[in-house]
């Protein structure tokens, strides 16, 4: 966040930081900004057939 807040060329900040403030408004436990989706969470992809396995679930139209 605080790199999105402070980078000088990113020229979308003020739309992130408002869709973050409001993805944050919208749940109890986020107060200020909310990057994440609640249901979502990172998973390392340490080896190539698990990669194989999750490039299967969203595929690229």
């Amino acid at each position: 966040m605080e790199l999105i807040a402070n980078e000088p060329g990113e020229s979308r900040r003020e739309w992130l930081m408002r869709f973050l403030r409001k993805a944050a408004l919208e749940t109890v436990q986020n107060q200020d900004l909310m990057f994440w989706q609640k249901s979502m969470h990172p998973i390392e992809i340490s080896h190539a057939a698990m990669f194989d396995q999750k490039s299967g679930v969203h595929p690229q139209q």
